[in-house]
């Protein structure tokens, strides 16, 4: 029973209905090899955990309100099948990789991270061409500082951002 609570509401994954019908072992997660926690079924009949489908550039949910099927597991990319997780050391699923820059390049599943209790914390960088005016009174970005495309991971030292939490 995974438990979850949703804005205050019990809230219970796919997974955890299909026990009432009698499903006695947890399926295995596409993206990772971590058992149990709280599942979503994908677009094509299989099964992840809703961390890996938050944190897998690739995937995402259908029906952003209700959060319905995971989608998108198809998409991923070829070069983070073949990676192998830093943590577990298991080439399966679809690991992602630390975004702290072109020197670290670790590639682990979310929850294998969080199982370790490495804190993760999404990264969001303003491309340059869209940085807004320096009249808006927002910091700008400095020269040579490079912008990325898309949201990346860093791997926290133990204890930090844990006042985040």
């Amino acid at each position: 029973d995974c438990g979850a609570a949703v804005g205050g509401d019990l809230w219970l994954c796919d997974v955890c209905t299909l026990k009432d019908r009698g499903l006695k072992d947890p399926p295995a997660c596409v993206l990772c090899p971590v058992v149990g926690g709280a599942m979503k079924r994908t677009s094509d009949w299989r099964w992840a955990h809703m961390v890996c489908a938050s944190w897998v550039p690739e995937v995402g949910f259908g029906g952003a309100d209700v959060v319905e099927t995971i989608e998108g597991v198809q998409y991923v990319s070829k070069a983070r099948l073949g990676l192998t997780c830093s943590i577990c050391r298991q080439p399966y699923g679809a690991p992602i990789q630390c975004a702290g820059g072109r020197q670290c390049m670790v590639a682990f599943h979310p929850l294998c991270a969080r199982n370790a209790g490495l804190p993760m914390v999404a990264l969001r960088e303003v491309k340059e061409e869209a940085a807004p005016p320096e009249s808006a009174g927002l910091p700008q970005k400095e020269e040579g500082q490079q912008g990325q495309d898309n949201e990346g991971l860093q791997l926290l030292p133990e204890g930090a951002g844990q006042q985040q939490q």
